[in-house]
């Protein structure tokens, strides 16, 4: 596998979301941080890719059908990060697409709730959002997770954005960076 560093350009663009369900509500946490970095891990050989597709939920005949059009395009050097890392193009990354660990986030800049009912034709008043929110926001403030979990609400996803262009730096499996080695050396 080859690892790559990925951070934000830009402060204050990384999202951590928490969603959780009970009694048809669905209810959303959403952190934002002024920074964090990712390890984002891209297969070398067919083995890797064929675990990374299947992870993905394909099979490595579909995967290989899927990106023909990057395997015959000659001008793509590095065909695997072309399939399975970011466009650098982009602005805003789900790291649920790729193989990743997340290294760090750090200062919390902003946290707020959202809910919604599941039903599409059934919206909450303004009074029932707000007195939920409150609630919701007592109950994480007193606990976190645990004490909104232990309140009858069942954690369904949690998943982290980068809403910025980003940078990707080849380093080791858990985020180091070689030259680091010789900045802080000295040398």
């Amino acid at each position: 596998m080859k690892h790559y560093l990925m951070e934000p350009t830009y402060k204050k663009s990384v999202v951590e979301n928490t969603t959780y369900s009970k009694d048809g509500v669905i209810a959303t946490y959403e952190e934002g941080y002024r920074w964090g970095q990712f390890v984002i891990h891209i297969p070398e050989t067919e083995e890797e890719f064929e675990a990374w597709a299947t992870r993905f939920g394909m099979t490595l005949e579909e995967a290989n059908d899927y990106y023909d059009y990057i395997f015959n395009d000659d001008s793509v050097d590095d065909k695997y990060l072309a399939i399975c890392g970011p466009d650098l193009e982009g602005d805003h990354f789900d790291l649920d697409d790729y193989d990743h660990e997340m290294i760090e986030l750090w200062d919390g800049c902003w946290a707020f709730w959202h809910v919604a009912k599941k039903a599409a034709d059934e919206e909450f008043t303004d009074e029932e959002e707000e007195e939920l929110i409150e609630h919701l926001q007592e109950l994480y403030e007193d606990g976190y997770n645990e004490a909104v979990e232990h309140n009858g609400w069942e954690m369904t996803h949690c998943w982290s954005e980068v809403q910025s262009t980003i940078t990707l730096v080849p380093c080791d499996e858990v985020g180091y960076i070689e030259e680091q080695e010789k900045d802080d050396d000295g040398a």
